[in-house]
């Protein structure tokens, strides 16, 4: 394996390595800030911007690490009201943590670029046939951290997608193809 900081990998391949050895290499490329995954941002018809792999990932690889600021969840909810109402949109991801409820704001497109946020932020939902999933670990100073592995070989040229089980009757209706 070969790995660049932010960068891409050589190859990759984690079949038959055991669930345990797996989730050590992944904490690992979180730890590092690693990205193993070329990638090209595009745009989707339906979906809006989106980002495409450029060769091809196989299954159970790691991709990337979902970034942006980590923020208490009575704080993430009044930031989701605020930016229900703007035309900008929402990059919030909302999870567990040792019990509690957490989110990661991705939102701010200026601090994304100043502070290297990463492309996690543009995967797109689909609930019908993600070929991403969310994992989730914690650092030396136990933050919780997110990062992106593929649950399936995704050939080039393919949109990563991933459910992130947005059901809410409200955002359905807005966005149809939360469904999809």
């Amino acid at each position: 394996m070969v790995f660049t900081h932010k960068g891409t990998i050589e190859s990759r391949n984690l079949k038959g390595l055991s669930d345990s050895h797996k989730k050590a290499v992944y904490k690992h490329c979180v730890e590092r800030g690693y990205r193993c995954a070329t990638i090209e941002e595009a745009k989707h018809e339906e979906r809006g911007r989106c980002i495409r792999v450029t060769e091809t990932v196989l299954k159970d690889e790691y991709l990337f690490e979902y970034e942006g600021e980590l923020i208490q969840n009575r704080r993430a909810e009044l930031r989701e009201e605020k930016y229900a109402r703007s035309e900008a949109g929402c990059f919030m991801f909302f999870f567990r943590h040792d019990g509690r409820k957490v989110c990661i704001d991705a939102t701010n497109e200026r601090l994304s670029r100043v502070l290297d946020w990463g492309p996690g932020r543009l995967v797109n939902h689909s609930k019908q046939k993600p070929n991403l999933r969310i994992e989730t670990t914690s650092d030396s100073r136990d933050m919780p951290r997110l990062y992106f592995v593929a649950l399936r070989d995704i050939q080039k040229g393919e949109e990563l997608l991933v459910d992130y089980g947005d059901r809410d009757k409200a955002a359905v209706k807005a966005h149809p193809w939360l469904l999809a």
